[in-house]
């Protein structure tokens, strides 16, 4: 009984040592990915090999075991502090981008987005130089200070979004053109502090307050 005891001790330990080095389930060209369904066989791309990559393209599928898995999402702090990085390109089927995914990427300005995205995590692109970017139809959820901090000259909000979250976009000193959505409901604390910019109405001409 006490071999037994210590053999699933040796065991778990090992186990759960394993999990706290590896947060992600296999990697493929260069990038890391973990498994978000394998009925729907999903996965979320979690990683780079190499952290001084400059570009990086998401692929919409990669091979594993013999299965063919579509990429949804991109995980939290997927690409943190990649200080090199200055382009990314996701695939289609991305529906979600993770917190604090691009967060301190310096030289971060080019960045596409998927038609399919329906939310970006908090902080996701602070801190990166990115001076224009399109929000898909699709989206509908912004994390607090998902924007701050960057060079973004304007800023087109789909319809879907109705709630402008807190530092959304804070000290965004480029920022000089909004154009609000239809339903806007609310604009969180400091969403636009240290912003300096004329806002644009919507097409039903319904304007809404400063929020210097």
């Amino acid at each position: 009984m006490k071999q037994i005891s210590l053999k699933l001790g040796i065991f778990l330990l090992t186990f759960f040592s394993f999990l706290s080095v590896s947060a992600y389930d296999f990697e493929v060209d260069g990038l890391y990915y973990t498994i978000t369904s394998l009925k729907d066989l999903t996965v979320s791309v979690d990683g780079c090999v190499n952290k001084d990559t400059t570009n990086i393209v998401i692929p919409q599928t990669v091979e594993y075991k013999g299965k063919t898995l579509t990429v949804t999402s991109a995980g939290k702090r997927v690409f943190y502090k990649f200080e090199k990085l200055q382009s990314v390109m996701f695939p289609k089927m991305v529906s979600s981008i993770g917190a604090e995914a691009f967060e301190g990427d310096s030289l971060l300005t080019d960045v596409v987005l998927p038609d399919s995205l329906s939310s970006i995590g908090y902080d996701a692109f602070a801190g990166t130089s990115i001076n224009e970017i399109q929000l898909p139809n699709s989206l509908i959820k912004i994390g607090a200070g998902a924007f701050r901090e960057t060079n973004i000259r304007c800023i087109k909000f789909p319809n879907g979004v109705i709630d402008i979250p807190s530092s959304c976009f804070e000290n965004c000193d480029s920022l000089k053109n909004i154009q609000w959505p239809k339903n806007l409901k609310s604009i969180g604390d400091h969403a636009f502090a240290g912003c300096i910019y004329n806002h644009r109405t919507t097409k039903t001409n319904q304007k809404y307050p400063s929020v210097n």
